[in-house]
């Protein structure tokens, strides 16, 4: 099952699965790494940058992803899918101006 596949399955609220589906679709399926903006989620999704942002929190908190900071004010997420086997192909890299996550 491939990225896309696994967000249309899960049971969200329709931002949160929006915001899913956009971080899918910008997986790499070989490496699993992107690297959309903030600003391009809200550019894809026509949801608002801060929108954008408290649906990753969501997500976060309903462990479907996960995140690691990085140096240079991105962020590397990793999505929960039912397939672990090699976690590396389910990285997703967000690089981002603003803080994506105020609430923790």
């Amino acid at each position: 099952m491939n990225h896309t596949e696994w967000a249309w399955e899960q049971k969200l609220p329709a931002t949160e699965k929006l915001v899913l589906l956009a971080l899918a679709r910008h997986t790499n399926n070989g490496s699993g790494l992107c690297w959309p903006s903030t600003a391009t989620l809200g550019d894809l999704t026509g949801l608002h940058n801060q929108t954008v942002s408290r649906a990753i929190t969501r997500l976060r908190k309903r462990r479907l992803i996960s995140r690691e900071r990085r140096f240079n004010n991105s962020s590397i997420l990793l999505l929960h899918t039912e397939n672990q086997s090699n976690p590396s192909n389910n990285i997703i890299n967000i690089n981002t101006k603003i803080d994506i996550d105020r609430d923790s």
